[in-house]
């Protein structure tokens, strides 16, 4: 069997599926084809590792499409999709990252052209949807296109990698349940190393507190707000802020104007750069509190599962898929990141809450649930039934959800 996987984009969570589903996908398959921009194609550690397996073989490089996905970029994306599955040919498709190509791939259902029947099956999957958690009228118009989009997707297989979305649309009913899937996120969960070896990883000063975020430090984060709450929050001097990551130029600009003075007080410890996969592993074990505050962002932040499999308490934002998990498992706290006294005085108190529990074993079982081996055998239930192979042994959602009290299973 003939397996396509196909990823346009590079880096973050794309190039984290990519490893991981990569090595078991090529034991299942007769010939694995692997589809990648540009940007991935230029690094010769990741398809040499891969071209390790015997049966892989690479398919003609995708042309470069902004990730920032306006109309001509989600065309262009579909367009890229659309080609390779001409020039390949496979009997399975798998797309882990298919929201770039979902508004195109629906208006092909449209205008009745089934990519299906044309190219066997396809499994995508989403992360993107405000579901029940829509309330202003950009985000109401949103979701109707989301949720349109989704109904006419001509895939085989719809996975969501988030949980609250995936609970939406199986009670929407906008998807048939038996093409409906959640998938859990893979999390590096490595041997943890300690706050003090975690700190002298990322060449911290031992002493004190820290809060802060690590990971990619885009415009989606509300680091303006994280900014003024730690101004106005005036914690004690042997505690400081945190960010870690390639910071959007934007927020650069806005810490030389407004906030110099904390970065040569050594109050604002800034690390403008790409994190090694070490410092992505370990670093959230350096902080006493992980600030994962996002601008009304519904999907997953895998950096605050991130922050749970270090033990570290999260304070976010009170919307989307961050609220419903901090409100079922108990890792943090939930705060209006525009309030900005309400948000400070929240810094102060759940950084004197200390640690987080993860003795509760439904943390527990969310962690396990979001293992990158439990991500592969849910991502690979398709191919397997498609190829003859029997089921793998996974971890299901509902099995996470009992060892919750049954009045939290379904908060949002």
């Amino acid at each position: 069997m003939k397996v396509l996987i196909f990823e346009q984009w590079h880096g973050g969570h794309y190039l984290n599926y990519l490893n991981a589903l990569v090595p078991e996908l090529a034991r299942l398959s007769g010939t694995l084809v692997i589809a990648v921009g540009e940007e991935l194609r230029g690094s010769p550690a990741a398809l040499g590792k891969w071209s390790a397996h015997g049966n892989v073989e690479f398919a003609r490089t995708l042309p470069h499409v902004s990730p920032r996905l306006a109309a001509a970029d989600r065309y262009a994306a579909v367009r890229n999709l659309v080609a390779c599955l001409r020039d390949v040919r496979p009997d399975f498709t798998i797309l882990p990252s298919a929201d770039a190509q979902a508004i195109g791939a629906a208006a092909l259902d449209v205008v009745g052209i089934d990519v299906r029947k044309r190219f066997g099956p396809i499994e995508g999957t989403l992360h993107y949807g405000y579901g029940d958690a829509a309330v202003t009228r950009k985000e109401r118009l949103k979701e109707l296109l989301y949720s349109h989009t989704y109904r006419r997707l001509p895939f085989s297989s719809v996975n969501f990698v988030n949980f609250a979305y995936y609970e939406y649309a199986l009670a929407a009913g906008f998807i048939h349940p038996d093409r409906l899937r959640f998938v859990g996120d893979p999390v590096p969960q490595p041997r943890r190393i300690g706050r003090e070896a975690a700190r002298k990883l990322l060449g911290l000063d031992p002493a004190g507190r820290y809060l802060g975020l690590l990971g990619s430090l885009d415009r989606r984060k509300a680091i303006p707000q994280l900014l003024a709450a730690f101004r106005a929050a005036a914690l004690p001097r042997e505690d400081r802020l945190l960010l870690a990551g390639r910071l959007d130029p934007i927020f650069a600009a806005l810490i030389e104007d407004e906030y110099a003075d904390l970065v040569r007080s050594g109050r604002l410890v800034v690390f403008d750069r790409f994190l090694s996969d070490a410092e992505l592993e370990n670093g959230y074990e350096a902080l006493d509190l992980a600030t994962v505050v996002y601008n009304r962002f519904p999907g997953l932040a895998s950096l605050a599962l991130k922050a749970v499999a270090a033990g570290t308490p999260v304070i976010a934002h009170d919307f989307g898929w961050l609220r419903a998990a901090i409100t079922r498992f108990e890792i943090g706290e939930r705060i209006d990141i525009f309030d900005t006294p309400a948000f400070a005085a929240a810094l102060r108190t759940t950084l004197d809450r200390g640690q987080m529990d993860r003795s509760s074993e439904a943390v527990r079982r969310l962690l396990l649930f979001h293992t990158e081996a439990n991500f592969v055998a849910q991502m690979t239930q398709g191919l397997r039934r498609a190829a003859g192979f029997p089921p793998g042994s996974m971890l299901e959602w509902d099995w996470v959800l009992e060892a919750l009290p049954e009045e939290r299973r379904t908060l949002r």
